[in-house]
């Protein structure tokens, strides 16, 4: 059956979070939490995707980001990605690194996008990691130190957070922290509603309104996780061979018909089963194609190898 096709508003904000397979943690370590800072850096960079927050926590991560030029799947797909394949290899592992696919929510209306900041920056207070105050200023894996100033980050720009606060630099901060402090007019606190916030169900194209309370329980929509027990850097083939065929990720991911888009698509097809010891399904859902899609490429290249 062909894959429902997924929430992917041009514009729109998305707060993301994946966690760890069976709530097991995804960083060691400080050195696995930079490593995904690397990578998260370069792929934003790399697909234009602006991103207002971070928060990276022992078994899972939260994002706010804003859909650029590529869809928010094919940056999530290579981030997930490349990561789980860093973590496997260093920690000596196999299998899935990642709970189902990440989940994502719509933010509908730009009036949740500071509610949204401080809810993400707070996760490590909330979570008893951390004291608010100077634990969480001088913390770097949260953008709240990069939005303060404490540090810094090529790509993170903290103008676009700090513009919801204020017109002078000086002035956001203390606004920006103020706001932060203001725990008991967080509606998020105890997962309280927050109105405007839509998961997307596959079945439903209408959105839903959500909580964060009952995130866990949101219908999954986008994202991949690593899924071959080789550890297999899916993104790097897939790019490698879009470079071959003068074609983008998005074209191919996004199922474009244009001829060096589809010639990609069944060179990838090819290569994922012949040496990346995936299955039909597993294919299909790295490449956003239906299983019978993937199986009639396999048999038309059989037949012409034949």
């Amino acid at each position: 059956m062909p894959r429902t096709a997924r929430i992917d508003a041009p514009g729109s904000l998305y707060h993301v979070f994946a966690r760890g397979i069976e709530r097991r943690n995804i960083f060691v370590d400080d050195k696995d939490r930079y490593f995904f800072l690397k990578c998260l850096g370069r792929i934003i960079v790399e697909t234009g995707t602006p991103i207002y927050s971070f928060a990276l926590l022992p078994n899972h991560f939260h994002l706010l980001l804003r859909r650029g030029k590529v869809p928010i799947p094919t940056t999530m797909r290579r981030l997930l990605t490349s990561y789980a394949v860093y973590f496997n290899k260093r920690h000596s592992r196999v299998g899935h690194l990642f709970q189902n696919r990440y989940k994502g929510f719509v933010c509908q209306d730009e009036k949740y996008f500071r509610e949204l900041i401080r809810y993400i920056h707070l996760n490590p207070v909330r979570s008893g990691q951390l004291r608010l105050g100077e634990e969480l200023d001088s913390y770097p894996f949260t953008a709240h130190s990069y939005v303060i100033g404490r540090r810094e980050h090529p790509w993170f720009n903290p103008v676009d957070v700090l513009g919801k606060f204020g017109d002078c630099e000086e002035s956001a901060v203390a606004a920006y922290l103020e706001f932060m402090g203001s725990l008991a007019a967080d509606g998020l606190s105890s997962g309280g509603r927050l109105m405007g916030i839509t998961g997307a169900a596959p079945e439903k194209k209408s959105p839903r309104l959500g909580t964060f309370s009952d995130a866990a329980k949101a219908p999954r929509w986008g994202g991949i996780e690593q899924s071959t027990p080789e550890a297999l850097d899916i993104a790097s083939k897939i790019e490698s061979i879009c470079r071959k065929h003068r074609t983008s990720m998005s074209e191919v991911l996004g199922g474009v018909r244009r001829k060096p888009a589809v010639e990609a698509r069944a060179e990838l097809v090819i290569e994922l089963s012949r040496t990346g010891g995936l299955n039909n399904s597993a294919i299909a859902r790295e490449l956003g194609l239906s299983q019978s899609g993937v199986s009639m490429i396999l048999k038309r290249m059989a037949g012409a190898d034949g």
